[in-house]
């Protein structure tokens, strides 16, 4: 055994995971159905492997990020030129359970990812709030 895996049992809390000595957290995600549940990066692996698209994530705003009470729902940020938006939900609908479809596509040139690759969560929250307000939100049909 490489490791052990502990979970917060909270909705969207980050779970603690131990291997090999080395510590992460994984951004757990559950949706309305009861049971439902994924990691972030699940949902990235699965993004990331449809032909056409160069680059991808998931992004799960903050609670009340855009009004206070307001349900929030996932977010795909993606650079895919030449996919639309029915192509990419097909493609996505083959690979993820139906709840964890993003309400919201939003196409970007390029992700801000650093030097070494990594979309650190602090740079990747601010640049994209800034998406969504910007016209850089609009979705090829």
């Amino acid at each position: 055994v490489l490791g052990t895996v502990a979970c917060n049992a909270g909705c969207g809390l980050p779970m603690l995971v131990v291997k090999s000595g080395l510590v992460a957290t994984v951004k757990l995600v559950a949706v309305g159905e009861p049971g439902k549940r994924s990691s972030l990066s699940h949902l990235n692996f699965h993004l990331n492997t449809i032909d056409g698209v160069h680059d991808g994530v998931f992004w799960l705003p903050p609670d009340g990020a855009s009004h206070p009470g307001e349900v929030v729902r996932m977010v795909a940020l993606v650079v895919a030129p030449h996919l639309r938006r029915p192509q990419l939900l097909d493609a996505l609908r083959q690979r993820i359970d139906a709840a964890f479809l993003p309400r919201r596509i939003v196409w970007v040139n390029s992700l801000p990812r650093d030097a070494t690759g990594k979309l650190p969560n602090a740079r990747l929250a601010t640049w994209a709030a800034q998406q969504l307000l910007s016209a850089g939100s609009a979705q090829p049909e």
